[in-house]
C-alpha cells in the first residue's frame, strides 16, 4: 500500500506540471526512450523559413568560456514565467527567461574542482556540475551534485568533495534548502567486500558524477558515479539521497572483492557514466543502468543466472529494486560474454545507458518490456527488461538477449525510440549517419529491427554526438521530428522522424551555433534550447506568429491504391489578424488544392472560417508527402507571411506486392575468430505486403554468385530465417525476417536471394567480409619531412617565439577495419594537437588508410639567456587490435632562448642568466648604475660591458641603456612590462622606460667567498663612531681580499677579520665582535683589489669573517677560540668545561682517539667507537619513562629510527636524541620510533609486555603499543624566527605538480640546514626561500599564495629535522617552511 501511495503522489506532482516543461534529463520521461509529446513542435513550422535562433546568451568564468555538460532544463514556477535553467562546470546556476533570454538570477554554489587535479583532460579547465539535475515541481526545488574542494583547500585530488544540493529556483537568491548541501565523501558501501576487508569508501577526488539524476517514487534522488578517464583505483557507485531530509538512503558500489578467490587482485571499475544520459526507470520502482570498463576477474567461465548477480559488475546492464526507505537491491543483471576483451580494449558497454522502449509498441509474445543498449563495441543489444540475461546463458555460452543490431560504428548513448506509426528506434554511431530501424515481430515471435532509413548527413567523426530526441504533436502521425545535437558541424539538426519510401529522412532545420559534447536539446513551449561547450545557450523557435489557424481533418491520407484511387482531406482555416490570402499551392503534383472557396478579400479576426479541399491521387507505390502553403499579405509585421500544412499518404497496390526494406544488408567486416562475435552477427529486413490482396510466398532461390545462379541450398556463412514456402502475408501487413552472418575463415561473402510470390518477384542481397585483425602502426614525421614508425615525436630544441608542426598518424596495415575505442590526450599550452577530434574515440581506419593529427610545438616568446626547459604531451590509445591497448604517443621538445654575452666556465651556457623584469627609475630597490648608453645597445652588449667591469648584475633599460651593479634589485613586476625592443637588435627586449630587464652572473653573484679555510663569512657591519670597530689594523693594500685578510688576522691570533674601503684589513676579538652593528648587506659594495668579483666593505662598512663555526664567546677578551669536531656514524659523547680549543676526531674504521688542547684550561673528552647497533651501558639521567601508549596505525611517533635485534629503550632513546627527537618509543620488541610530541592516548602499563630484542629483561612495547621515553636534554624543536636578513614567513601547503615556491635551489641535500638553503636562495636573488622534506630547497621572487598549514609550524607539518642538523626543522612532506627577505 505504501508503494502505491507514493506512486500516486508522484503522478499527481507530474500532472501539475506545465505540459511544456522539461524537468529532468529527457523531459518528464524517465525511461530513456527520448520521446516526448506536448511541446508544440510542429514540423511545418520547424521546416519553415521563420524557424531559427530567437536568442543567445554567452557566459564566461575567469575569462574563459563556461562549459555546459549538464543538459538544460525548462520549468514554469507557479505564478511565474517559463524559465530555462542551466548549470555549468564552474558550479554556477543561471536562470533565463524562456521567451527572451533575460537573465533572472545566477549563483555559484562552490569554487570548481580543477581538472588538472583529476589527471584527466576530458573536462577542462574545471569540473563542477556534470550530471543533469532534477526539479521537484511541487516545491520548485532543483537537486544536483557539485564537485569542489574540502573547506580550507583549493587543490589536490584527495581534497576533492562532492556535495548534493537542493536549491529553491523560484527564489531570486537561489537559496539552499535547510539541511543541504549534503557531503558524501567517505560514504561506505555496505556488504560489498570480504569479511576481513568489508569497507568500500567513496572518494570524491577520484570520482565523477556524469549521468543525469533520477527521482524515484520513494522521493529519493539516485545518481551514478564513475571515474575521470578510468584513472585511479575506483568503482562505480549508485547513491540515493532523500530529497526531503538529505539522508543518504542508498550507497552501492558496482564492484567489490566479495567473491574474489584468495590470491587474486580485487576488481575495480564498473563506473556509471553513460555519456551523460540519465539512469532510467520503467515504473518508478526499478532502476536500470549500464556499467563501463571493469576488472571482472571473479566471473570465471561458468554461466551465472541473472537473478543471482555476482560482486564484480563491469560491462554490465544492472537492475535495482528500490524500497520505500530508499535502499536499493540489485535483483537482475546482464554481462556481455566478451567482457574481458571489452575491458582490455577500453570498449566499454557503459558509454550508453539502457533505453527502455515504450511497451505499448515494443513487445513480443514472450517479452512484455524491451530495453536497448550499445557501447563502444559496435553491437547493440536488445534485452528483456524483466529478465536481463545474466552471464553466458546464451547458446554456446553466448549472450542471452532478445536480439542484436550491428551499427556501423561505436555508440555513445545515441539511441531514441518513436512508438507510433509502427515503431522505430534510432541509432547514431560515431562518424556515421543516424539510422532508423523499424520494429516488427518475426514469424517465430522474435523482435525484429530492420533498417528503414537514414539521415543524409553523418554525425561528427569523434565522440560527443548527443542523444537523439523525438517530438510529436500529441502523437499525431506525420508530426514526429528527430532532433540531434553534435560536437562538431551543425550544432542542432532536425529531420522528419519517419523515413520516406526511399529511406531518406527529410531534413527540416540545421543550426551551426552552440556545439556541445554529449548534449541534448531541451524543449519548452514551441521552443528548443541547447547548451554548448563554448559558453553559449541558444534558443530556437519561430519569432513570428501565425496569421491563420488552419486545421486539417487529418494530416495523413492513409493507404490508397496507386494510379487508381484518390482521396480528399478538408482543411478549415480562420483568420487571427487582418490578412489577405494571395495563393494556395502544393509542393507535390500528386497533391492538388481546390481553392474555389478560399476567400480573396481581406479577412479579419471576425471573418467566418473557410474551407478548402486537398486531393491526393498517388502516382507511385510507397509513402509520399507534401507541404500545402498559403501565401499571405497585409498581416501585421510580427505575423508570418506563410502558413504551411504538412500532408502525407501511402500508395499501395491492388494486387499483392512484396517490398523488402532494406533490400540489401551489408554486415560489414568481422574479425575472424573474434570472441566479440562468437555466434556471428544478426541483421534483419522487413517483408511488407504493399497490396490489398493476401501475399503468398511460393518459393526461394539462393546463390553465392549472382541472382542468376548457380543456385544453392546452403548460402553459408549466412543463415536465413525465411518465412516458410506457402506462408501468407495479409494486405498491408509486414513481418520482420532475420539473417545471421558467421564466417569461420577470411573472405568476402555474398548471398543472392530471390523471393517468388503470387504478386511479384523480389530480390535480397546479403554481403559481408571477414578478415584477420587490424594492425596499427604509429608513425611520426621527423625534421626532414619523412616518416618513421615510432610512438615518440622529438621536436628537439625549439627557439623561443617559434612554432613547429609535424604530423602524427595511425595507419592500419591489417585487413580488418581499425576502430579506435580510447583516445585520451594530455596537451600543454606548448605542445598540442591541432584538433583533438582528428583521432577521436570511435574513429574508423580502413585497410591501408591512416588518420592523422598535426602536432604543434609552440615555444613562447622569452628573453635571452633563459634556462632551457622541456614540455611534452601524451596521447593514449586503445583499439580493436590485441596490440593496440594502452599505446602511448609522446611528443616532446625543449624550449631554448638565444644565448648572448659572455659564456660560463663550461663554454656553453650563458654566464649571465635572465632573472626578470624590475621597476627602475626612482624605485628604492634599484641598486644599479648607468654605465653605458648607445643606439647599438642590445642585451649582449650590456652583458659584456658589465662583465668586463666585474659587475655581477646587469640590466638593459629604455632600449639603449646598460646598467650594472652588485646587488639584485627588488620590485619584480609582470614580464609584459618589459616590452621595448633593443635599439641595436629589434629581436631582443631591453626593458622599457623606468623598467629594467635584469640579468645576474650565475657563477659570481652572491659569491662573497663563504669560507676561507676555517673562516666563515658573517655579514656586512657598520664601522664604529670615533674608533675602530675591530681594534687591530693589519696591512691590506692592493692584494687585499678575504683570503689575504683572514690569513693576516689568524697569524696575529684573532678570530674576527674585516675588510673596509676595498684595500683595508682589520682584526678583532670576541668583545669587538659582540659590539658590531649590522648594516644593509648591499652597502658593502666596494670591490676587493685582488678579487674584483668580491666586495671588501665600503666607506664606513666592514665585510666580516669569523673563525670556525661563527659562535663567538663573550666571556673573554682574548683572541677568539673555536672548536671543531668530526665524528663518524659511531656513537660519540663529548663534554667541555671551558671555551678552550679542543679537537676530537673519531675514525669510522679505527677505534683510536686523538685529542689536543691549546690552552691551560681543563678539557675532558671521551669518544666511543661502539657500533650504532649496540645499546649504551645505561640510559642518561635526562631520559625519563612516560609509560605505555596506543599506536593504532596513525603513528603518534612518526619517524622510524630502526628495526633490529639489538633494540633496547636506551639505544632507541639515544638514536632519537641524535636525530633531534626528544620523544622515543619502542614497539613490537625490535622497532624504534621517534617524535617531537608526546603520544595522545595512554594505555595500560601491562599492555607493553613484549621483551626487547636486545635485552629480554626489558620491555619494548607490543603490537600497536609503544613504551615511550623523553630526553629532556634535547633542545626544543622550534622554527627560528630570524636567520640574518631572513624572517620566518609561514609553514605552507605544497604539492609536487604545482610548487608553492616554483624554483628548485641547488644545495647538497644530505647536509642541508636552514642556513645553507637560505644562503643558496640569497645567492640566486630570491626574496622567498623554503625548506621541504628535510633536504629540499626552493626559492621564489614573488610572495607565495598557498594556504598556511596551521598556526604552529611544527604541529602543521614543518617537523622534519634538517638532513644536516636534526635539531632544527626543515619543512616536511608536502609542507614548505618559508622565510622572507622582502
Amino acid at each position: 500500500m505504501q508503494l502505491k501511495l507514493i506512486f500516486i503522489a508522484f503522478i499527481a506532482v507530474a500532472s501539475s506540471l506545465d505540459p511544456t516543461d522539461w524537468i529532468n534529463d529527457g523531459g518528464s520521461d524517465r525511461t530513456g526512450a527520448n520521446y516526448v509529446e506536448g511541446h508544440n513542435m510542429d514540423p511545418s513550422i520547424v521546416g519553415g523559413d521563420t524557424f531559427g535562433s530567437i536568442w543567445q546568451k554567452h557566459f564566461s568564468y575567469l575569462g574563459q568560456d563556461e562549459q555546459f555538460y549538464a543538459h538544460p532544463l525548462v520549468y514554469t514556477p507557479p505564478g511565474q514565467r517559463q524559465m530555462v535553467i542551466v548549470i555549468s562546470e564552474s558550479n554556477t546556476i543561471y536562470l533565463l527567461d524562456a521567451v527572451n533570454g533575460t537573465q533572472i538570477a545566477s549563483r555559484q554554489v562552490h569554487l570548481p574542482f580543477a581538472a588538472k587535479d583529476s589527471d584527466c583532460n576530458d573536462l577542462s579547465p574545471w569540473i563542477g556540475v556534470s550530471g543533469t539535475p532534477v526539479i521537484d515541481p511541487d516545491t520548485s526545488i532543483m537537486y544536483f551534485y557539485a564537485k569542489t574542494y574540502a573547506a580550507g583547500t583549493t587543490s589536490g585530488k584527495s581534497n576533492g568533495r562532492y556535495y548534493f544540493h537542493a536549491i529553491r529556483i523560484n527564489q531570486s537568491d537561489l537559496a539552499e534548502v535547510t539541511g543541504f548541501p549534503v557531503a558524501i565523501d567517505g560514504t561506505e558501501a555496505p556488504d560489498r567486500g570480504k569479511a576481513e576487508n568489508s569497507n568500500y569508501y567513496f572518494e570524491s577526488g577520484k570520482h565523477h558524477q556524469r549521468p543525469g539524476l533520477l527521482r524515484m517514487n520513494n522521493d529519493v534522488i539516485y545518481a551514478g558515479f564513475a571515474s575521470h578517464c578510468s584513472a585511479d583505483n575506483y568503482t562505480g557507485w549508485l547513491i540515493g539521497i532523500d530529497m526531503h531530509s538529505g539522508r543518504i538512503a542508498s550507497r552501492l558500489s558496482t564492484d567489490s572483492d566479495r567473491d574474489t578467490p584468495p590470491g587474486q587482485s580485487s576488481p575495480f571499475g564498473a563506473g556509471l557514466w553513460g555519456s551523460g544520459n540519465a539512469i532510467v526507470t520503467d515504473d518508478g520502482v526499478r532502476i536500470f543502468a549500464v556499467t563501463g570498463n571493469g576488472n571482472n576477474g571473479n566471473l570465471g567461465t561458468v554461466p551465472i543466472p541473472g537473478k543471482t548477480p555476482p560482486s564484480a559488475l563491469g560491462e554490465s546492464c544492472l537492475n535495482w529494486l528500490t524500497h520505500p526507505n530508499g535502499t536499493a537491491e540489485l535483483q537482475d543483471f546482464f554481462t556481455v560474454h566478451d567482457q574481458a576483451s571489452l575491458d582490455a580494449g577500453d570498449r566499454d558497454l557503459g558509454s550508453s545507458h539502457l533505453h527502455l522502449l515504450p511497451p505499448s509498441t515494443f513487445h513480443t509474445p514472450t517479452a512484455r518490456r524491451l530495453g536497448i543498449l550499445g557501447g563502444k563495441n559496435p553491437i547493440v543489444y536488445v534485452v528483456n527488461a524483466d529478465n536481463l540475461g545474466g552471464f553466458l546463458n546464451g547458446p554456446g555460452k553466448s549472450d542471452d538477449v532478445i536480439t542484436t543490431i550491428v551499427p556501423s560504428g561505436s555508440m555513445f548513448g545515441s539511441i531514441a525510440a518513436y512508438p507510433n506509426e509502427g515503431g522505430y528506434v534510432y541509432l547514431t554511431p560515431v562518424g556515421q549517419k543516424t539510422t532508423a530501424y523499424s520494429f516488427s515481430v518475426g514469424n517465430t515471435g522474435q523482435a525484429v529491427f530492420s533498417q528503414a532509413g537514414m539521415t543524409p548527413e553523418a554525425a561528427a567523426g569523434r565522440q560527443g554526438t548527443g542523444a537523439p530526441v523525438i517530438t510529436s504533436l500529441g502523437g499525431k502521425p506525420g508530426t514526429a521530428i528527430l532532433w540531434l545535437t553534435d560536437v562538431e558541424g551543425p550544432a542542432l539538426r532536425a529531420y522528419n522522424a519517419v523515413p520516406n519510401g526511399d529511406g531518406v529522412m527529410t531534413p527540416l532545420f540545421f543550426s551551426a551555433i552552440g556545439n556541445g559534447k554529449f548534449q541534448r536539446p531541451a524543449f519548452g513551449d514551441g521552443r528548443v534550447y541547447t547548451a554548448g561547450s563554448d559558453g553559449r545557450i541558444v534558443a530556437y523557435g519561430s519569432p513570428t506568429n501565425l496569421a491563420l489557424n488552419c486545421d486539417p481533418t487529418s494530416n495523413d491520407f492513409g493507404n490508397q491504391i496507386s494510379s487508381e484511387s484518390l482521396s480528399i482531406l478538408q482543411v478549415t482555416c480562420s483568420a487571427i489578424v487582418p490578412v489577405t490570402i494571395t495563393s494556395v499551392t502544393s509542393g507535390n503534383s500528386d497533391f492538388s488544392v481546390d481553392g474555389t472557396y478560399v476567400p480573396t478579400v481581406p479577412l479579419t479576426a471576425d471573418s467566418p472560417s473557410f474551407r478548402f479541399n486537398v486531393t491526393w491521387h498517388p502516382s507511385k507505390i510507397g509513402s509520399t508527402a507534401s507541404a500545402i502553403t498559403l501565401t499571405l499579405s497585409g498581416q501585421p509585421q510580427t505575423f508570418s507571411s506563410t502558413v504551411m500544412i504538412n500532408v502525407r499518404g501511402n500508395g499501395i497496390s491492388r494486387k499483392p506486392l512484396l517490398q523488402l526494406l532494406p533490400a540489401g544488408i551489408n554486415f560489414g567486416g568481422l574479425i575472424t575468430g573474434s570472441v566479440d562475435t562468437m555466434n556471428g552477427v544478426t541483421s534483419s529486413s522487413t517483408f511488407k505486403n504493399l497490396g490489398l490482396q493476401t501475399l503468398n510466398i511460393t518459393g526461394y532461390t539462393m546463390s553465392n554468385a549472382s541472382f542468376n545462379g548457380p543456385s544453392t541450398n546452403d548460402c553459408s556463412p549466412f543463415t536465413l530465417y525465411l518465412p516458410p514456402i506457402y506462408s501468407t502475408l495479409p494486405g498491408g501487413a509486414s513481418q520482420g525476417v532475420q539473417f545471421n552472418f558467421n564466417p569461420q575463415r577470411d573472405g568476402s561473402y555474398a548471398c543472392y536471394v530471390t523471393i517468388y510470390t503470387n504478386g511479384n518477384i523480389a530480390t535480397l542481397l546479403l554481403t559481408g567480409t571477414s578478415a584477420q585483425p587490424p594492425r596499427e602502426v604509429l608513425q611520426v614525421q621527423i625534421s626532414d619531412g619523412t616518416f618513421i614508425n615510432s610512438t615518440f615525436m622529438d621536436f628537439g630544441h625549439v627557439t623561443c617565439g617559434t612554432s613547429i608542426s609535424r604530423t602524427f598518424s595511425i595507419r592500419n596495415y591489417g585487413p580488418s577495419t581499425l576502430i579506435i575505442s580510447r583516445s585520451k590526450s594530455f596537451p600543454t599550452s606548448i605542445v598540442y594537437p591541432q584538433n583533438i577530434g582528428d583521432i577521436g574515440e570511435g574513429t574508423q581506419v580502413t585497410y591501408g588508410q591512416a588518420v592523422t593529427s598535426l602536432i604543434y610545438f609552440t615555444a613562447p616568446i622569452s628573453q635571452v639567456n633563459v634556462p632551457s626547459y622541456s614540455s611534452q604531451m601524451t596521447w593514449t590509445f586503445n583499439g580493436n587490435s590485441d596490440t593496440f591497448r594502452g599505446t602511448v604517443f609522446v611528443a616532446n621538445g625543449t624550449i631554448v632562448s638565444p644565448t648572448v654575452g659572455p659564456l660560463g666556465s663550461d663554454g656553453v651556457t650563458p654566464r649571465y642568466r635572465y632573472i626578470g623584469c624590475f621597476s627602475a627609475g626612482n624605485s628604492p630597490g634599484w641598486k644599479l648604475q648607468n654605465v653605458y648608453s648607445a643606439d647599438t645597445m642590445d642585451d649582449g652588449v650590456c652583458l659584456n660591458t658589465c662583465f668586463n667591469q666585474f659587475y655581477s648584475v646587469a640590466a638593459t633599460q629604455y632600449g639603449r641603456e646598460c646598467w650594472c651593479g652588485q646587488v639584485l634589485p627588488t620590485g619584480n613586476i609582470p614580464e609584459a612590462r618589459c616590452n621595448q625592443a633593443c635599439a641595436g637588435n629589434g629581436g631582443q627586449i631591453c626593458g622599457a622606460p623606468a623598467v629594467g630587464s635584469v640579468f645576474y652572473n650565475a657563477e659570481r653573484y652572491g659569491k662573497q667567498t663563504p669560507t676561507v679555510g676555517r673562516w666563515v663569512y658573517d655579514a656586512c657591519y657598520n664601522e664604529a663612531n670615533g674608533r675602530r670597530a675591530l681594534s687591530y689594523t693589519a696591512p691590506g693594500g692592493n692584494t687585499n681580499d678575504a683570503a689575504a685578510c683572514t690569513l693576516l688576522c689568524e697569524r696575529a691570533g684573532y678570530g674576527v677579520a674585516g675588510m673596509e674601503y676595498g684595500a683595508e684589513c682589520y682584526c678583532g676579538t670576541a668583545q669587538d665582535y659582540a659590539a658590531l652593528v649590522k648594516a644593509e648587506e648591499a652597502s658593502c659594495n666596494m670591490k676587493c683589489p685582488n678579487n674584483p668579483w668580491t666586495t671588501c666593505g665600503a666607506g664606513g662598512r666592514l665585510t666580516v669573517y669569523v673563525k670556525g663555526n661563527g659562535t663567538i664567546s663573550s666571556t673573554t677578551s682574548s683572541p677568539i677560540s673555536s672548536t671543531t669536531s668530526s665524528t663518524s656514524s659511531t656513537s660519540s659523547s663529548t663534554s667541555s668545561t671551558t671555551s678552550s680549543t679542543t679537537s676530537s676526531t673519531t675514525s669510522s674504521t679505527t677505534s683510536s682517539t686523538t685529542s689536543s688542547t691549546t690552552s691551560s684550561t681543563t678539557t675532558t673528552s671521551s669518544t666511543s667507537s661502539t657500533s650504532s647497533t649496540s645499546p649504551p651501558a645505561s640510559t642518561t639521567p635526562s631520559v625519563s619513562s612516560l609509560g605505555c601508549y596506543y599506536d593504532n596505525g596513525d603513528r603518534p611517533l612518526p619517524y622510524q629510527a630502526y628495526a633490529n635485534s639489538s633494540n633496547t629503550p636506551s639505544l632507541c632513546s639515544t638514536s632519537c636524541s641524535q636525530l633531534g627527537y626528544s620523544f622515543s618509543g619502542t614497539e613490537y620488541a625490535q622497532e624504534c620510533w621517534c617524535g617531537r610530541s608526546q603520544p595522545p592516548s595512554q594505555a595500560s602499563p601491562i599492555d607493553c609486555n613484549m621483551a626487547c630484542s636486545g635485552d629480554p629483561s626489558l620491555k619494548c612495547g607490543a603490537g600497536n603499543r609503544l613504551s615511550v621515553y623523553r630526553d629532556a636534554s634535547v633542545p626544543p624543536f622550534t622554527v627560528r624566527s630570524h636567520y640574518g636578513q631572513w624572517t620566518f614567513y609561514n609553514c605552507l601547503f605544497d604539492r609536487t605538480n604545482s610548487r608553492t615556491l616554483p624554483n628548485n635551489v641547488a644545495v647538497n641535500g644530505q647536509t642541508m640546514t636552514v642556513t645553507t638553503c637560505l644562503d643558496a636562495c640569497a645567492a640566486a636573488g630570491y626574496k622567498f626561500c623554503g625548506m621541504e622534506y628535510a633536504m629540499e630547497c626552493y626559492g621564489s621572487f614573488d610572495e607565495p599564495v598557498a594556504a598556511a598549514a596551521g598556526a604552529d609550524p611544527v604541529a602543521a607539518g614543518c617537523s622534519m629535522g634538517c638532513a644536516g642538523n636534526k635539531s632544527e626543522p626543515c619543512g616536511g612532506p608536502d609542507r614548505v617552511q618559508v622565510y622572507s627577505s622582502a
